[in-house]
């Protein structure tokens, strides 16, 4: 599994592993316990994106606060993006500057 952090909320990727997925609950608590500054972890079971707006597969709040939406400062702009309904790369930075321009 892979963890990310955007602001508050980390992101836990689970690369289909049953085992993993299982014990889903046990790691978002010790991910808050070890992060005083995470309020939220949510879990998707892939990296696995579809639709439109590019939506995460199968998210879900496995600790903390049942909150999915961060404040991203990017390009000189704040942009509030709710992780669970639209998928959010930090390594897009350069091509989300090239549409702002």
């Amino acid at each position: 599994f892979d963890f990310r952090e955007n602001g508050r909320l980390a992101i836990v990727q689970f690369v289909l592993s049953r085992t993993d997925w299982s014990k889903r609950h046990l790691l978002g608590r010790l991910y808050i316990e070890k992060n005083p500054d995470v309020r939220t972890v949510m879990a998707v079971k892939s990296k696995l994106v579809s639709g439109e707006y590019r939506t995460p597969s199968t998210p879900e709040v496995i600790a903390g606060k049942n909150d999915t939406s961060v404040r991203i400062r990017e390009q000189g702009m704040s942009l509030h993006v709710d992780v669970a309904r639209v998928y959010w790369n930090d390594a897009r930075r350069i091509e989300r500057s090239e549409l702002v321009q």
